[in-house]
């Protein structure tokens, strides 16, 4: 990276596909610094009066838990609502469906031939060899049954990610659907229009 030059995003000449979406990289070059880390006593204490001091912490089944001091607010969006919201759960279910309904000529299925699959999980080179020899059997029917439709549902996992984050900031910073119930309804609207 030339020093001169305007500091922006470069193309990193790697480009990767999976037939279904594309991944293109970048470097953005930094300055090697880090930004100051703040304390209390640099913010002045007229701005502090402005501010609105939340605690957020990570709970045990939640992903955050926000506590507002003064009004006494809680604000939480736990796993199981992130699974939800970004659509893992039901993708789960339609993989297992899908593996369940995999038989082949002998009637083994994809969950019956990965559970027997030799652990890759050794330090023995020995049982390493037997799991790369089991891969190796089962390798053909493995990409057969790992086609397009899985690369979809990976490609939507990918987009139901992004927009669980973006409603978990929502909530934390204004409350989002889950806090506003009269902001739900504008927001369901505009979300529906996405959908095909």
């Amino acid at each position: 990276l030339d020093p001169a030059r305007p500091k922006r995003a470069v193309f990193d000449n790697a480009l990767m596909t999976d037939a279904f979406s594309t991944s293109v990289f970048y470097r953005v070059p930094t300055t090697g610094k880090a930004p100051p880390l703040l304390a209390l006593d640099d913010i002045d204490p007229q701005d502090l009066q402005q501010c609105h001091v939340w605690g957020v912490d990570p709970g045990v089944s939640e992903i955050f838990v926000a506590v507002d001091g003064e009004a006494h607010q809680v604000r939480r969006f736990s796993a199981q609502e992130y699974n939800h919201l970004s659509g893992i759960t039901r993708t789960n279910q339609h993989l297992r469906q899908w593996k369940e309904n995999s038989a082949d000529e002998q009637g083994v299925t994809i969950t019956t031939l990965e559970s027997e699959l030799p652990t890759a999980r050794t330090t023995r080179p020995e049982k390493m060899a037997l799991h790369v020899q089991g891969v190796l059997r089962a390798l053909p029917r493995l990409l057969a049954y790992y086609g397009l439709r899985h690369q979809e549902l990976r490609f939507l996992n990918f987009r139901g990610k992004q927009l669980a984050v973006n409603e978990m900031v929502n909530i934390l910073a204004h409350g989002g659907k889950k806090y506003n119930p009269h902001n739900a309804t504008r927001q369901a609207h505009d979300s529906q229009s996405d959908i095909k």
